[in-house]
């Protein structure tokens, strides 16, 4: 995310939520930003990979090997 737009989310979150993030969710935080996809060519998980599943820690391991 860029720093600019991304700060400017987090003022305009805190000021709709009175001036607290706590409890906030990330969908709220991200839902005016524009995505952009970055493409990966290296070999093993792209910098940004996420284990959420059994089977994401699965494939982790396969690439640490």
């Amino acid at each position: 995310w860029r720093v600019g737009p991304l700060r400017a989310a987090l003022d305009g979150l805190a000021a709709q939520r009175g001036g607290t993030l706590a409890g906030a969710p990330i969908r709220a935080l991200l839902a005016g930003l524009t995505v952009c996809e970055v493409p990966w060519s290296g070999g093993g998980p792209p910098p940004w990979f996420d284990c959420d599943t059994d089977e994401d820690v699965r494939r982790a391991e396969e690439w640490a090997r």
